[in-house]
């Protein structure tokens, strides 16, 4: 099985380009560093822009298309060297080649894997698992098909893979079988098991997520703090935190909806978190408390890079926004998804001609290797036993 996740790609190098001049420039400083700027979230999952982020799917999508491409040429040789029997089933039906623009766009694949994504909810309700988990699975699934195509994986398949082994990762571990049982129409326990490793190295064996909701508690602690300090009475006080804990119970929701969003790619979770915060101020009547905290953590960022922070969490309040009020266009989702069974890469489908060639091939392959070794161990046995002769 082909990889194609651990290929560079522009928008990554730039990135890392870029990250690697900032880390050129804080290693001459001393003392412990954050923990998140030596995170592999900020080192390969992170771009510049969400332009760059559309740049690597188109690009990860031309390749899987010529991929698709080549591999329904090689289908069709393949089934003429070996056609199936005359009463075969109906999905073995003459294979073809599609042109380009009967294949699933980038921007198609992109509205069907967040079409997806907001299914995981629903599975993390059901199966009671935590914040966590929904944002480890999610994560997981954004990464992956940034770097793959659901030409080549059907992602109710990696969806399911993507879930259980979001689960183990966060500590919530529930045994393959059980998982399943519950899960309708669930595929073989082998599937999701070959499918783990795929989905690992589909996300480069990155399993540690940097939580929104770390920076987000944190910032929850730290505003009482401040609030101690600037606020003398009592009464004063004791409103001011009431307000602070009404905006981060709803900051909670907001960061839950910031998982759907593109916003792991292009933004920190301290950024992500602080936008979600300040979106939920501005509707308990709290803004203008948490921008003086704002304005009183960073006021040794210079004039020029304020601006900057600023933009990043107005981006954030927009995306959320967005988010929040979006409604999966489910019909749409339907054609894309009927559009896909059509064109998907015969190299994966477990009955086509091809994926039965290169099995024998495989086959063939071990059959040879194992021979070859029998036949080593042959050798060396009566080189052994010659000593005694």
């Amino acid at each position: 099985m082909t990889d194609r996740s651990d290929q560079p790609n522009g928008a990554e190098a730039q990135s890392s380009g870029a990250m690697a001049s900032q880390s050129s420039t804080d290693d001459q400083s001393f003392g412990p560093k954050e923990l998140f700027s030596q995170a592999t979230h900020l080192r390969h999952w992170h771009y510049a822009s969400q332009a760059d982020v559309d740049e690597q799917r188109r690009v990860v999508n031309e390749d899987g298309i010529n991929r698709a491409i080549a591999a329904m040429e090689e289908e069709v040789a393949a089934y003429a060297e070996n056609p199936p029997p005359a009463d075969a089933p109906a999905s073995h039906a003459v294979p073809t080649v599609l042109s380009q623009e009967q294949f699933v766009t980038w921007e198609e694949q992109r509205l069907l894997c967040k079409i997806y994504e907001t299914k995981i909810g629903n599975y993390c309700r059901f199966f009671k698992f935590d914040e966590n988990v929904l944002s480890a699975t999610v994560t997981f699934f954004k990464r992956f098909y940034l770097m793959n195509t659901v030409m080549d994986h059907d992602p109710k398949l990696i969806l399911l893979t993507c879930l259980f082994l979001g689960a183990k990762v966060e500590n919530s571990y529930i045994p393959l079988a059980d998982f399943l049982a519950k899960v309708p129409k669930a595929p073989a326990a082998d599937t999701i098991l070959n499918l783990e490793f795929v989905v690992s190295r589909g996300i480069k064996f990155h399993y540690l997520i940097h939580h929104v909701r770390w920076p987000l508690h944190g910032l929850f602690l730290d505003m009482q703090t401040y609030l101690q300090s600037v606020h003398t009475g009592r009464l004063e006080l004791q409103a001011s935190l009431t307000k602070l804990v009404d905006t981060y119970a709803k900051a909670r929701e907001y960061a839950v909806t910031s998982f759907y969003t593109e916003l792991t790619f292009t933004h920190t979770p301290s950024q992500i978190a602080m936008g979600c915060f300040r979106l939920a101020a501005q509707e308990a009547g709290f803004v203008d408390e948490v921008d003086r905290y704002i304005s009183f953590r960073i006021n040794w960022i210079p004039a020029e890079r304020l601006v900057g922070v600023k933009e990043k969490l107005l981006q954030v309040e927009e995306a959320v926004k967005a988010q929040h009020g979006w409604q999966p266009p489910l019909a749409e989702g339907k054609r894309i998804d009927q559009k896909l069974q059509g064109c998907m890469n015969p190299e994966y489908i477990p009955d086509s001609a091809l994926h039965a060639k290169r099995k024998r091939m495989k086959d063939e392959e071990k059959e040879r290797k194992r021979a070859k070794k029998a036949k080593k161990e042959a050798d060396q046995l009566v080189d052994v036993e010659s000593v005694f002769d």
